[in-house]
């Protein structure tokens, strides 16, 4: 059965996914800067625009669709069919889809209450029989999607009626159609390293914070690590992002051959010095101390 963010997820992003997305963008063409000034520019640039800008447009009417649809029960095709009415004017789009839905979770109600009712009068009823497990899904520190966990799969088959007690207290050939215990576990993975791309600002209270490649702000920890991730109002309390002209640029190391030749002026350099007779110990009014 689907979750109510996955029916939700069929009237489009949510508010939330769609500025997520513009972030991604936004942080993509940061990053696509070489010169770091115009990179830290960029970001301090994306940072007030999301502080002080309004909200775009098809954020608005995207939310607008959510609270709508917020507290519709989409399992009861009455609610549906009601919904649809008050977004005819609106959003006549999502309104044909939810009267659609409403008819499909009544045809799909009738079809399984026709199967139940010819599998007890053939002395047979269906239970629900383990058949493995499907992986579960989070975001770590990064953003990033991971493995969460596992949980178990069911498809319901039918049995005799005469074996439902047998099914219900696992008893023989039925102790196999429930999961094993301690097998669905597994560990998070989850990281906290600074992602690569990654612009790194001073605040005004001297906190380290970083633009991660997602268009998030976080806190570095005294390791580089990522720390707290943070809002707007996190990044005011804070006292703001530094100047971008503050911003110590990262010097890209040398060349091999740059470094090489460095090492011979310096030793060149030092060579000469040791050449040059010292005048420490010569007395410059007796000439024969030349």
């Amino acid at each position: 059965m689907a979750t109510r963010n996955q029916v939700l997820s069929l009237f489009g992003a949510s508010p939330e996914q769609i500025l997520e997305q513009r972030r991604r963008e936004q942080a993509t063409e940061v990053l696509k800067q070489r010169d770091p000034f115009a990179r830290a520019g960029g970001a301090i640039g994306m940072g007030l625009a999301r502080l002080f800008g309004g909200e775009p447009a098809e954020v608005t009417r995207q939310r607008e669709l959510y609270s709508q649809l917020e507290g519709i029960n989409f399992e009861n095709p009455e609610q549906m069919r009601a919904a649809a009415a008050s977004l005819s004017g609106q959003f006549p789009d999502r309104a044909l889809q939810l009267l659609s839905m409403a008819d499909q979770y009544e045809t799909r109600a009738q079809q399984r209450a026709t199967s139940a009712a010819q599998e007890t009068k053939a002395g047979f009823t269906t239970a629900p029989r383990f058949v493995g497990y499907t992986d579960t899904y989070g975001k770590d520190a990064m953003g990033q999607t991971v493995v969460m966990g596992k949980k178990p799969m069911y498809e319901n088959t039918p049995i005799p009626l005469e074996d439902y007690e047998d099914y219900v207290n696992k008893r023989g050939v039925y102790a196999d159609w429930y999961p094993k215990e301690g097998k669905a576990s597994v560990p998070s993975t989850q990281s906290n390293a600074l992602p690569e791309g990654s612009v790194k600002f001073g605040t005004g209270t001297g906190t380290p914070v970083a633009l991660l490649p997602d268009g998030r702000y976080a806190t570095l920890t005294d390791e580089g690590n990522i720390g707290a991730i943070l809002d707007q109002q996190g990044i005011q309390a804070l006292g703001g992002l530094v100047d971008p002209k503050k911003v110590e640029a990262p010097r890209p190391p040398d060349l091999p051959i740059v470094q090489e030749r460095k090492k011979a002026a310096q030793e060149k350099i030092d060579k000469n010095k040791m050449k040059q007779p010292s005048t420490s110990a010569i007395d410059q009014t007796n000439p024969f101390s030349l």
